[in-house]
Formats: C-alpha cells, structure tokens, sequence
C-alpha cells in the first residue's frame, strides 16, 4: 500500500505474537528480546536506515491489532496466496487492524522465529467488509511484498514499490480486483479515517498507481 511499516529494519513486530497461536511464555519473552536487540542494531546504522526505522517503530504501535476469525477471509487469503506460490509453510500470517497513526493503512512485517524468517500481513478491518473482489485486490498487493521482498526505502522508492507490487498483484488475480483496492484508498471510509496531513499525499499516490495500472 501507500505506507507501509515493513519492518525489515526491526526484522520483528512483537505484535504480531497476537496473531499466532503456538507461542508459549518462554517463545514470547525470547522473540521480544530479539526485537529489542534488533531495533538497537537498528539504531547503529546509517541515518537513513534509523530513518526508517523511526518509521517503522511509530506505525507498529497500531489501534485493534488481533488476530481474523472468519472462515470466509481465512479461505479466500489461502486462495490468493497459492496463486502467489506461497504454501503452507511460508504463507504469510494473516492479521487485522483497526488503525494507525497514518491512517487505516495495511501493514507488512518481517519477523524471526526459532528456525526461518516470516511474514505477517495486517489487514485494515474496515477493508475486510469491503466486497470479494476488493478483498482480494488488498491481499494480492500485500502478498506481492514479500514476494518481491522487503527492505529500506526511501519515500520516493516507495511509490515505484507500489507500483510494481500492484504490477505483480494483478498478475494473480486480475487488474480488476487491484483497481477495487485502489479506489479503495480513495474512498470516504479510507479517507475519513486517515489524518488530514495524509489525506492529500494518499490520494495523488493512489491516483498515480491506477493510472499506471492501465
């Protein structure tokens, strides 16, 4: 999307222990202290990269974060994701939000867990009420970021990601279905819920991916 906390800097979003649900007290307490080491990691790199990850840090604390429980959603992402080639095993995990300090916005994450590197995807639920094809748009573009995989970009990197993850989604499911979450962004639900210094910038962003999706 417009704005994403890909914490590929953090390389961990505690948060999203919320979303799984084999994680005993000792898994939690380790996967927290190595978020905490990494964000010092973090810290120590060029300014840039402490850029981004001020970023990522401030959007990570997010309203409603949780876990889906809708057999529809789970069935649909599932479907989407294998015509994205993931599998069982590295599917990314699926979770919700309510908002973010810059609006409803879906979030991808990079994490550690005790053998690999995974993903999570947090969703905007008022996006999840939107229709099918719309859904499928949101979860297409999200799931094209960790195919294309994550890493620290600038703000003028970040639209040509858009762009070019929008470019992947479509090759899954369809422009259609991408063109829906894109008019999405410029709907009054997104939009109302979105800080008024965003609003402007989401719309000019949003409008230039539809007309590079023609």
């Amino acid at each position: 999307m417009i704005f994403h906390a890909h914490a590929n800097c953090l390389l961990f979003n505690p948060l999203s222990i919320q979303c799984r649900q084999r994680t005993n007290v000792f898994q939690e307490g380790l996967m927290r202290l190595i978020a905490y080491i990494g964000l010092l990691l973090c810290l120590m790199a060029p300014a840039q990269a402490q850029d981004a990850c001020r970023t990522n840090v401030s959007v990570v604390g997010v309203q409603g974060f949780g876990a889906i429980y809708d057999a529809g959603i789970d069935s649909l992402y599932r479907e989407v994701a294998a015509r994205a080639g993931f599998g069982d095993d590295d599917t990314p995990i699926l979770c919700k939000l309510e908002n973010t300090s810059v609006g409803p916005v879906p979030l991808t994450f990079q994490f550690f867990t005790a053998t690999s590197i995974r993903y999570a995807i947090a969703l905007p639920a008022f996006a999840l009420e939107s229709d099918r094809e719309t859904i499928t748009g949101i979860m297409a573009h999200e799931l094209a970021h960790p195919r294309r995989g994550l890493r620290t970009r600038t703000e003028a990197e970040g639209l040509a990601e858009e762009i070019a993850s929008d470019a992947l989604a479509a090759q899954w499911v369809g422009k259609d279905a991408v063109r829906a979450f894109l008019r999405l962004l410029l709907s009054e639900a997104f939009m109302s819920r979105t800080p008024p210094a965003y609003r402007e910038r989401f719309a000019r962003e949003a409008q230039a991916r539809i007309t590079a999706l023609q």
